[in-house]
């Protein structure tokens, strides 16, 4: 189910680790909280290292606390053409259709609509229900010209802690998965991939966007630079689901 017992580098005994359900592909896997240490540790050794810690997030029940491109934690992961990226998040902040600052990225590399990258993020308000969105975008282009595509998911509480993913094939077209209120959203997109190959590598708890601010939770984050089929997808839920439950109380 995902937790098992490994042993420490200097042997003085056990500690509950975490054996990556499935690891074709895996750049990184974190569960932030408790501790800046702990936030940052990559739980695959062979991955791309530790994140570094920018600014102080804070940590409680829920993960780690972050603002983002205030408190955040940088990784080393880059972006590629196929990806599936993992988060347990939630939004702190009500997102706003007028306030980009309570808008929260919870995972991205994305700097801007002409830079490329991906992002999971909160924005705005549906405007009957008045229902918060989770949204996701990833870079493309169209006869050679910059463009973003996406998906917008209404949820009944930003506050909630969620597990969500986006599984990304070049040429084919994307998923974004909420497995906590089982929604999917699966898009036809062939047009080519708009891949940011600049400085910018994943940010959790943030963005490159200066004006894009909120408040957010990340309790888990999985990256890798494959698109996982639907069976890898599952084995990653659920080790990803038992740990949560076992270590921190979250149920996703």
């Amino acid at each position: 189910m995902g937790v098992d017992y490994v042993i420490n580098a200097n042997y003085t005994g056990p500690i509950v680790g975490y054996i990556p359900q499935v690891t074709r592909g895996l750049q990184g896997l974190w569960f932030p909280g408790v501790s800046d240490a702990e936030a940052a540790r990559n739980y695959y050794a062979s991955g791309v290292g530790d994140a570094t810690i920018v600014g102080t997030p804070t940590y409680d029940a829920k993960g780690a606390a972050y603002k983002s491109t205030v408190n955040y934690m940088q990784t080393q992961v880059a972006e590629t053409a196929d990806m599936t990226l993992f988060a347990v998040l939630d939004s702190i902040d009500l997102p706003s259709n007028t306030d980009a600052a309570l808008n929260a990225t919870c995972l991205s590399n994305n700097g801007g609509s002409s830079t490329g990258g991906v992002a999971i993020y909160f924005q705005g308000l549906e405007a009957v229900t008045n229902k918060p969105y989770l949204r996701f975008l990833i870079g493309y282009t169209t006869a050679g010209v910059p463009g973003i595509a996406g998906s917008a998911m209404p949820i009944d509480d930003h506050t909630k802690a969620r597990l969500v993913s986006i599984t990304i094939t070049s040429g084919v077209g994307f998923e974004f998965r909420d497995w906590t209120d089982n929604k999917v959203v699966t898009t036809v997109n062939v047009n080519p991939r708009l891949l940011d190959t600049s400085s910018r590598k994943f940010r959790i708890g943030s963005t490159f966007r200066s004006d894009y601010q909120g408040r957010n939770h990340v309790a888990a984050a999985e990256i890798h630079n494959v698109a996982l089929t639907s069976t890898e997808q599952a084995k990653v839920a659920t080790g990803i689901r038992a740990y949560l439950a076992a270590r921190r109380g979250i149920t996703v």
